[in-house]
């Protein structure tokens, strides 16, 4: 998995979680750092956030120009009522609000570790 987040901070409380839910977990701290690694190392899964230096949603397209059949999942702090259905109708995957707890983690990401 790839985790991308601009906070070093929920970059590592996230790692330390989702490590210790059994996922591989490498990160990135913006989208063209994201971008690069994706370019070279075989991800099946992203993990960012929906606001991702302002372009979380329009960095799907990125992501997928990349690796068609990538799975984005996407995580938001803010604008809740609007979140999951903006990142539904941006093609992502998935999508959990902040703050989270590790069942919603497992609920929302897929299997594959």
């Amino acid at each position: 998995m790839l985790l991308i987040n601009q906070s070093e901070f929920r970059r590592r409380q996230l790692k330390r979680t989702l490590e210790g839910m059994g996922y591989t977990v490498s990160t990135a701290a913006d989208l063209q750092e994201g971008l690069q690694i994706l370019s070279s190392e075989p991800f099946n899964l992203v993990v960012t956030d929906l606001r991702l230096g302002g372009s979380g949603v329009a960095g799907l397209s990125d992501l997928h120009r990349i690796r068609p059949e990538l799975t984005v999942v996407l995580s938001s702090s803010v604008a809740p009522e609007y979140a999951e259905e903006l990142a539904r109708r941006a093609g992502a995957d998935g999508c959990w609000l902040d703050p989270y707890r590790p069942e919603d983690l497992l609920r929302i990401l897929p299997a594959r570790r």
